[in-house]
């Protein structure tokens, strides 16, 4: 064995200790990075960021950082703060993680109002926080005026407003009757600003379409889809939209999506079919939307004797989410035997 000296060894000892340390300082920040993106595509991270943007085009001197804390403590350590131009949500990851668990505000950009008020060294007072509320005012049709507020937020932000559906249009204080318009706005400036919307945002967030999928919005799926701003089988896996239909229990939304031609025959990361994931549906709020949602994917062919990664079909699922319910619940047992009955008599069920 080749001797060496005390010193080689500590050099060799320190080395390794630094390349660790670097190692753990690199995941630390991808992890930063990403729960910071998630964060700034969730809804009070939209109204934070977007009212921030629109305060700072009405004040040349507004200034670079708001402090997002509560007086209670919650939240401590989490700002919104401007690099350039851009609006970015900031904080250490442990803050970042605090505020994606449990969140930050209503989600509404009147949010920002009071914390706005103490970053600008203006006195609370009614008569101040109803002024600069205001200022928090977006034209539905005004795609100009919208433009100037993107460009002050991150791409991927802006693209998670599209996903977001009515919610965004709730976190932007606009009225319902507005909402076609400002998604007609919305993706007109979002394809100005080259933001690919057929990706997902970020990490962990799907892409616009399977995004509003999720929420059921099956009517402004209709305008995107028909105006020619989104289109069906973009993304698959996890990501695709007829998967977030399914998963969530919004029968009528996967029927709009078929009928402009997404296809549902995929499957997710784990092997599952969208009758797998209608079996999830048991495991649900809402287990009764399971056997409907079978009905139909069986009337529109998807095979029942399909098997995920762990060799079950859909029907296989599904007893054992019966057999694994702590509960007893007789509503899912009731919900169960009517979901057996649509996957064992697709003949019966076909919908077209």
């Amino acid at each position: 064995m080749k001797r060496m000296s005390i010193e080689e060894f500590k050099a060799r000892v320190a080395n390794t200790e630094e390349q660790v340390s670097a190692a753990a300082a690199a995941y630390a920040e991808t992890e930063r990075d990403k729960t910071l993106k998630r964060l700034e595509c969730s809804k009070a991270g939209v109204a934070t960021l977007a009212g921030a943007a629109i305060l700072d085009l009405a004040f040349a001197d507004f200034p670079p950082s708001i402090d997002l804390s509560a007086a209670n403590g919650h939240n401590a350590g989490l700002s919104a703060r401007r690099t350039g131009e851009t609006w970015r949500l900031d904080g250490k990851l442990g803050v970042l993680r605090t505020a994606a668990t449990y969140s930050f505000g209503s989600g509404h950009m009147h949010d920002v109002v009071h914390r706005a008020l103490k970053a600008m060294g203006v006195p609370h007072s009614q008569e101040a926080y109803r002024e600069l509320s205001g200022y928090l005012k977006l034209s539905p049709t005004d795609d100009e005026a919208f433009e100037q507020v993107a460009r002050r937020l991150p791409k991927h932000t802006v693209a998670a407003i599209l996903g977001l559906g009515s919610e965004a249009v709730r976190a932007l204080g606009l009225e319902w009757k507005d909402q076609k318009d400002f998604f007609d706005t919305a993706f007109t400036v979002a394809a100005r600003l080259g933001i690919d919307v057929t990706a997902s945002p970020a990490m962990g967030v799907a892409p616009p379409l399977a995004g509003l999928a999720a929420k059921g919005e099956t009517n402004l799926i209709r305008f995107a889809l028909e105006s020619g701003y989104l289109r069906t089988n973009a993304s698959e896996g996890a990501y695709g939209a007829a998967l977030a239909a399914v998963a969530h229990g919004h029968l009528e939304t996967l029927k709009e999506l078929k009928r402009h031609g997404e296809r549902l025959d995929g499957v997710d990361q784990y092997g599952d079919t969208l009758l797998h994931a209608a079996a999830r549906l048991l495991r649900s709020q809402h287990p009764e939307a399971a056997a409907p949602m079978a009905a139909y994917l069986i009337g529109e062919g998807v095979d029942p004797s399909a098997q995920d990664a762990s060799g079950r079909t859909a029907l296989e699922a599904a007893t054992r989410y019966v057999q694994e319910d702590d509960e007893d619940s007789d509503v899912m047992k009731a919900a169960s035997e009517r979901f057996e009955e649509a996957v064992s008599a697709p003949s019966r069920h076909a919908v077209r």
